[in-house]
């Protein structure tokens, strides 16, 4: 079994933003020097098939499809990071599973806003949902054409899974050089004469740990999935807390992490709040 423990692992399926995952990730491993992991997770579901040769036969065809695709996300890995080590496993576990289950010990998951293991029952609002939901680390789901070039986006609200996104996301900003938009939604019911809050008040905090990072304050009426939304068309990645407790409850991620997972115009890192 190969050793996971502090890798970008992607889930791979062969499909078209499945190697954008790949290729985000290789970026971004290699900027933390960190290893990349591909698994391909088929799912689980055994077909009826008579007598034992036919049932040998399925497997060992879906296994050797499965690690084409694994050595073809692996090629785009090694295009984009030439240097970086990466390793690659075929699992017999649903997709979903099988990237919380590695996300005990990686240091981030990511995923393309694709079907997995072509089931239809396997679309982004299951797996992207419930692993941006469950995962111990921090889960990226790769959506658009990434441009690396745009600002880091973090939406706060000032609560305590806004002050994970906002560790995540200065961390990123202060690792790349790329500037910080700090997003705080007010909606018209809760605006007051005090402003911006508690959530003004973390970003201030944070902002003082990291001197050197180019930040900039956005604060706009509105709901905060449309905030972010138009905030996201011209950045790299836009990052958000969720406060998902992990087992069947922690599939009720946010309404704006989930507009963001199915809608945003560039990559969505999600960064759970421990509990």
């Amino acid at each position: 079994m190969n050793d996971i423990r502090r890798s970008v692992v992607v889930g791979i399926d062969g499909s078209r933003s499945a190697e954008l995952a790949a290729g985000w990730a290789a970026v971004d491993g290699r900027g933390r020097n960190l290893p990349v992991h591909l698994v391909f997770a088929l799912g689980g579901v055994a077909p009826v098939l008579p007598g034992a040769y036919p049932m040998q036969c399925y497997y060992e065809g879906i296994d050797s499809n499965a690690r084409e695709r694994l050595d073809a996300a692996a090629d785009v890995v090694r295009a984009a990071a030439p240097d970086i080590p990466i390793t690659t496993a075929v699992t017999n576990q649903p997709p979903a599973l099988a990237l919380v289950d590695l996300s005990e010990q990686a240091d981030e998951v990511v995923l393309g806003q694709g079907d997995f293991s072509g089931f239809p029952e396997m679309l982004l609002g299951s797996v992207a949902t419930s692993v941006s939901a469950r995962a111990r680390s921090p889960v990226v789901v790769v959506r658009g054409d990434p441009d690396a070039t745009g600002p880091v986006v973090v939406g706060v609200d000032g609560g305590a899974a806004a002050d994970v996104a906002l560790a995540a996301a200065f961390e990123r900003a202060s690792r790349t050089g790329l500037p910080l938009v700090a997003a705080h939604a007010v909606e018209e019911r809760h605006r007051t004469s005090g402003g911006a809050g508690g959530a003004g008040e973390h970003v201030a905090e944070w902002r003082r740990r990291h001197p050197e990072v180019d930040l900039h304050w956005v604060e706009e009426r509105g709901d905060p999935r449309e905030v972010l939304l138009a905030q996201a068309r011209r950045a790299s990645v836009v990052v958000v807390g969720s406060r998902g407790r992990g087992g069947f409850r922690g599939l009720l991620l946010g309404s704006t992490s989930q507009a963001l997972l199915h809608h945003a115009a560039c990559p969505v890192m999600v960064v759970r709040a421990r509990t």
